[in-house]
């Protein structure tokens, strides 16, 4: 399954200036029912953020967070969602994303590397940084961007092409299985150079087919046989 993949629903983006005084019960509102429509207008104002935060916790389930030491998980749910992601929908063009990735990727490695010191935790070294920081960054960035309503239909269309896959041994073993030598045998010996080597080699292939590149992290769930891996060239124009 997709690390820390959120589920969409079908609920309507929430519109600050809609409340509920046009219910039917508008007119004989009981005291209790007065603090249920404030209660509501307060989440309604604040949504925006906590959907930001429930991201960030599902970005660290079990799987993701289980290497760090005692502590870590609580800091980066705190940290992931102070890192400005809202700017991502003004960027121009994919170098701007990386630069911003780069960027929060410091505080986040840094937060990792306070709590986990190779004196601490000696097995997450030396690729705490671009090995499982960046795991975690590229799975919140893409949980927030493509499985929740806090972007809109065009910003998440427009970055989506931009997102980095989750590098994980799952998905190093598919590349090996293709023919790409990841470089490292796993993300604690991951590097900088070995990090943008594989997207930069995921996007080559991912733009000859039409699809994004973060899409290679469906290997955790897609079937390895058929048709749905075939190396093809796909037009998804609409028709």
């Amino acid at each position: 399954m997709l690390h820390g993949a959120m589920v969409a629903t079908n609920q309507l983006p929430v519109d600050p200036g809609r409340r509920l005084s046009f219910h039917p019960m508008a007119g004989r509102r009981s005291p209790t029912l007065v603090k249920l429509i404030a209660e509501f207008n307060r989440i309604g104002d604040s949504h925006p953020e906590a959907t930001v935060r429930t991201v960030a916790r599902a970005a660290l389930p079990g799987s993701v967070s289980r290497v760090f030491a005692s502590g870590t998980k609580d800091t980066l749910v705190r940290l992931l969602p102070t890192l400005d992601i809202d700017a991502l929908a003004g960027l121009r063009d994919e170098d701007h994303f990386r630069a911003r990735f780069e960027r929060a990727l410091k505080s986040v490695a840094e937060a990792i590397l306070t709590l986990n010191p190779v004196s601490v935790n000696p097995r997450i070294h030396p690729g705490y940084d671009w090995g499982h920081g960046a795991k975690v960054l590229s799975i919140f960035v893409r949980d927030l961007v493509l499985f929740s309503r806090h972007f809109s239909w065009e910003e998440a269309k427009r970055i989506e092409p931009w997102l980095y896959c989750p590098v994980d041994g799952i998905v190093m073993d598919r590349l090996r299985e293709l023919g790409v030598d990841p470089g490292v045998r796993y993300i604690k010996a991951m590097t900088q150079e070995g990090f943008w080597s594989i997207q930069e080699r995921l996007g080559e292939a991912a733009a000859v087919t039409n699809l994004p590149r973060v899409w290679f992290d469906d290997v955790w769930s897609v079937p390895r046989y058929g048709a749905s891996l075939r190396l093809i060239a796909r037009d998804r124009r609409p028709g």
